[in-house]
């Protein structure tokens, strides 16, 4: 009598547990000097490790309609990421997408991100011999974000972090909508800097509280 022996081959595909697409978004980003300044976003999602930031540049504009960045599940404490930046950024525009993040919640019995995680959706910063000009940001949405969604900086003056060399100039927020986003910087930041140097600039806008502090504009959703 033969028998017969049959071998069952099982493989298993493990996915990774959390995908990072901010090579494939550097390379768009990278396209505009090609295109005119333009760099298009496809609709989508977008998953960011935080390790770094991702760059924009001067004399171009991002159109992102559609487009979901996803920034990372867990985070430890005091973690600081950054999804895009830029230093010494002028005459740029950024139109649309959604940023989703995970805020501590104090009333949620366990969260993915430490309570002092802070996360920004776009920073840009000014050196002192550099200048930021001519911004424009219009149609972003945001959930979760541990920080300020849109973040724009001057120059300070060496040795001093309240001391402004040069001042951002014309910066515009339109039609955002924030929702829990922007604590850290409402319960922190607003409490460092005095009253009379801040103000809200343009009011509400489509849900968003556009604050500015000497130099810098923090952008965050009411609470």
């Amino acid at each position: 009598m033969k028998s017969y022996v049959t071998l069952l081959l099982i493989c298993f595909v493990q996915s990774p547990l959390f995908a990072d697409d901010s090579e494939r978004l550097a390379g768009m980003l990278a396209s505009a000097t090609g295109n005119g300044g333009l760099v298009t976003i496809p609709p989508g999602d977008y998953y960011l490790d935080g390790i770094a930031p991702l760059k924009i540049n001067s004399n171009s504009a991002v159109s992102a309609y559609g487009a979901r960045f996803h920034l990372p599940k867990t985070l430890r404490d005091k973690a600081r990421v950054v999804a895009f930046a830029g230093e010494n950024v002028s005459d740029f525009r950024w139109s649309g997408g959604h940023f989703i993040g995970h805020v501590f919640d104090p009333a949620k019995s366990s969260n993915s991100w430490e309570p002092n995680a802070n996360t920004r959706g776009i920073f840009i910063t000014t050196p002192p011999d550099g200048r930021s000009e001519n911004l424009t940001f219009r149609d972003i949405t945001s959930t979760g974000l541990a920080g300020a969604a849109i973040t724009v900086l001057g120059a300070e003056k060496k040795g001093s972090d309240r001391e402004i060399e040069r001042f951002a100039r014309n910066v515009t927020v339109e039609n955002c909508t924030l929702e829990r986003s922007g604590k850290f910087i409402l319960s922190v930041r607003m409490n460092e800097t005095q009253p009379q140097n801040c103000k809200r600039a343009l009011g509400n806008i489509g849900g968003c509280v556009m604050l500015r502090c000497m130099d810098r504009i923090y952008l965050f959703a009411n609470f």
